[in-house]
């Protein structure tokens, strides 16, 4: 995926987070090393948490 700039709008989307953490499940899955494949389980469970917290309003206040 290319680099793009910040995004607040993103920042506070609990479906931007849970995206990623799908894409690190995917990606997890073509991994052959286990201790690979288990640190991208963990940053997609990470996601999954900043997903929650995004749920219920609690990454960045918006931006003025």
């Amino acid at each position: 995926m290319p680099y793009a700039p910040f995004n607040y709008r993103a920042a506070n989307d609990p479906e931007h987070w849970r995206l990623r953490a799908e894409e690190a499940r995917t990606v997890a899955e073509t991994f052959t090393s286990a201790e690979a494949r288990e640190q991208m389980l963990q940053i997609a469970e990470c996601y999954e948490r900043i997903a929650e917290a995004a749920d219920i309003g609690r990454i960045l206040p918006e931006k003025r």
